[in-house]
């Protein structure tokens, strides 16, 4: 035991050393941490995402899935853990009660890729993800289909209990909501985005989610709409802005109403030029009246690296323009130890002084053991 803590000890310092310097007039300071490591048997603990249950985020909320070392994205349950001081100590790791289902004949179906959302006008937390198809599920032969169906889950923080199971809604086709982080209207509904240019505008009661409509289909996805996906969706003043991961180039776009966007237009610096950057996930920072982007890009420390999953950077968005500002740009998440893909990841608002960015190694390198980190981005001056 005690030399399991200094070794996470060496490598905490170790990230906080390897994190990008932030200039002194940047508006905020950045640190990472790497609270647990460890594998499952035959499988890897990814996706890491949190929910601040209080505005200081004190009490916080963080799930992660299980996936399987063979097959592709075979997922085989879901865990979460807590902290009620800061994150100074989370508690162990504790899997769910859920498991996979049959939702077609000769089909298994197993919920994955999930984001864990507060619902601040019931007080519950809401885990939105999907539920993935498999044949041969629990074989050496599983193989991954194209069905997919949203799906939910919901905690509830006082009584400190998960709903008995996880709900499937397989009344909704093409609708994959795979990572699709939503935003929460004043009214409490949903607006939650799937695959394929589209968001879902959904109800909670406490209970139940519903189903209201869909927006129209976003234009500018370039030549493999369906396999775009991913998305966030959040608002900063009167705007919407949704982050799309696509198979080319990413992508962002704007609405008036979260549900109508402008075109979407390819991710680039502010002086035109295009950041390299595809098919990995983008998540947004809302900070002090600003917005920025999380991402990953083309560079030359990343090579080797799967898809240059790594690092994570950051960078302020002009919402005028939907350009991102380069001189702003910062490390938000550094190359791990194991060199592994730490693009699907999550970020998390507290308040305005204070967002999180979540992410774990995917378990593709031989020196990854599932570390999962979580960075600070705090205000100046706080």
């Amino acid at each position: 035991m005690v030399s399991s803590l200094i070794s996470l000890a060496c490598l905490t310092s170790f990230l906080l050393l390897q994190t990008a310097p932030v200039l002194a007039e940047s508006p905020f300071t950045i640190s990472t941490e790497l609270i647990r490591e460890g594998n499952a048997p035959q499988s890897r603990w990814t996706i890491p995402r949190v929910a601040a249950l209080d505005d200081q985020g004190n009490e916080m909320l963080m799930t992660l899935s299980k996936l399987s070392t063979t097959g592709t994205d075979v997922y085989r349950g879901l865990a979460f853990m807590t902290t009620k001081d800061g994150g100074k100590t989370w508690s162990a790791l504790t899997e769910l009660p859920y498991v996979a289902r049959q939702i077609r004949e000769g089909i298994m179906g197993m919920m994955g890729a999930t984001v864990p959302v507060y619902h601040p006008q019931t007080k519950k937390l809401l885990l939105l993800g999907n539920c993935v198809g498999y044949t041969n599920y629990g074989t050496p032969k599983v193989k991954l289909t194209g069905l997919r169906y949203p799906a939910y889950a919901v905690y509830d923080p006082v009584t400190q209990k998960w709903s008995e199971n996880y709900t499937v809604l397989d009344g909704e086709t093409d609708a994959n909501t795979t990572s699709g982080m939503p935003w929460i209207q004043p009214d409490g509904s949903l607006l939650w985005p799937c695959n394929g240019g589209q968001v879902l505008k959904a109800s909670f009661d406490g209970e139940k989610i519903t189903i209201l409509g869909r927006s129209p289909q976003i234009q500018g996805l370039g030549k493999q709409v369906k396999n775009t996906g991913e998305y966030h969706l959040t608002k900063l003043g009167d705007r919407y802005f949704i982050a799309m991961r696509c198979p080319d180039q990413n992508r962002i776009a704007a609405s008036a109403d979260g549900q109508n966007f402008e075109p979407a237009v390819e991710l680039q610096w502010d002086d035109g030029s295009r950041v390299p950057s595809a098919a990995t996930q983008m998540r947004w920072v809302r900070q002090q009246g600003k917005l920025y982007l999380v991402y990953t890009r083309t560079n030359e420390n990343s090579k080797g690296i799967f898809r240059d999953r790594a690092p994570l950077w950051m960078a302020e968005l002009d919402t005028a323009t939907l350009r991102l500002k380069k001189a702003t740009e910062v490390i938000a998440v550094p190359i791990s130890p194991g060199r592994d893909d730490l693009g699907n990841f999550g970020t998390a608002y507290v308040n305005e002084n204070l967002s999180l960015v979540t992410t774990s190694e995917f378990g593709r390198t031989r020196g990854s053991n599932s570390r999962v980190y979580v960075t600070r981005v705090i205000a100046n001056g706080e």
